[in-house]
């Protein structure tokens, strides 16, 4: 619509400016913060194998960092989600006397 109404050259800046608000906002960096730090640390702690001898602690370490990992990502989620409300609190009208 801007390239219809003012031409090639007021798109092109409408464009760019579009592009960065969306980029350079909170939301999008709360975002992507998230997700790099609780997915990032989902990750290494799923990935990480200690050394442990065979058997039942082999299994009970493994089932005890897939439990950690699938926490830390249900509170990036959670994290992710409060970020994108903004916690925003309706304005109360005071009382009149």
């Amino acid at each position: 619509m801007a390239l219809r109404r003012e031409g090639w050259s007021r798109a092109g800046k409408q464009t760019w400016e579009l592009l960065a608000g969306c980029i350079l906002r909170a939301p999008f960096v709360t975002s992507l913060l998230s997700v790099v730090v609780f997915g990032g640390g989902a990750y290494e702690l799923a990935k990480w194998h200690p050394i442990v001898p065979s058997g039942f602690w082999d299994y009970a370490q493994m089932i005890v960092r897939f439990s950690f990992a699938l926490i830390l990502i249900s509170a990036g989620v959670m994290f992710w989600a409060l970020s994108l409300a903004r916690l925003q609190a309706p304005k109360q009208d005071s009382p009149q006397a």
